[in-house]
Order: C-alpha cells, then structure tokens, then sequence
C-alpha cells in the first residue's frame, strides 16, 4: 500500500495467511512470531530484538496485553471479539479507539494524538478497502485432508 506521503508499506504473508514480517520503502522493518495459527506472541526488528510481546489468557486470537517499549497496554474488545480500545494498563488512559459498522468493516481507528491506526494496526491485514481477519474454519479443516493441498 502507497501511503499519501510515497511511502510504500508492504507485508510478507507467509503460506498459512499470516502475517510474518513488514517491509518499508522495500527494507524489512518488522517480523511476527506465532504460537500456533493465529497468535502472534511477539514482534522483533529488522535485526531480531524483541519490540513487542503479546500476552494472551481468555481470548482465543486477540491478546489481553501488549507490552511495547516499557509500557504494558491492555486490549479491550466487544461481544464479537472486535479490538474496541488499547488502553495504557498502569493510568487506564485511552490509547487507541476502533469503531466498526454492522458488517465488521473498521470506520475509524485513531490513537490518542488523533493519527488513523487503520493502515498500520498489527492486528488487522490491510487488503485494498478491506480488513482480513484470520480465523480457524473448523469445517475447512476438516475437509482438508481430502484436498491434500488445502485449495477449495
């Protein structure tokens, strides 16, 4: 994705659709470590230092902590499990906010100096005008041993 300024953001996906790593202007600034399919427990830099841990407990793919330089933020969803607000865990201080329409679609997502998250938040995939959220079918999976390469 082009950025209005001519930055050009890209991402490596690796072959089970997650995201893996950044690319900025072409140079990889960021990979992501999974525990299993859709969690990612922590992201490093360009040269493998750890600049983020995700700390997961009662939700299945979104964690209930992040912790990012020094500061530990607490991830609050909704009902459906959407990410509704990251909070800054030691003052409870809003840090970033996401709204939704009825179909799922993020409206709006800013953080707490107004800059739109939605182009660069970890724990979407942007895809043109869309968001990928990934999510385990349990039918597909089921049926993936009769398509020995998964391809439906």
């Amino acid at each position: 994705m082009r950025l209005g300024d001519g930055t050009l953001i890209e991402y490596i996906i690796d072959g089970k659709n997650r995201r893996v790593g950044r690319k900025l202007n072409g140079v990889v600034t960021n990979r992501w470590i999974y525990n299993g399919d859709l969690r990612p427990v922590a992201e490093v830099d360009s040269v493998g230092n750890i600049v983020a841990r995700y700390v997961y407990a009662g939700k299945e793919n979104v964690p209930e902590y992040i912790l990012k330089s020094g500061v530990t933020y607490r991830v609050i969803t909704d009902h459906l499990g959407s990410v509704r607000f990251v909070l800054e865990a030691s003052t409870g201080a809003i840090v970033s906010r996401f709204d939704y329409d009825e179909y799922g679609n993020v409206t709006s997502s800013f953080d707490s100096l107004g800059r739109d998250l939605h182009k660069i938040m970890c724990l979407f995939r942007e895809s043109g005008n869309k968001q990928l959220i990934n999510f385990v079918d349990t039918m597909a999976k089921s049926l993936h041993r009769f398509k020995p390469f998964g391809v439906f």
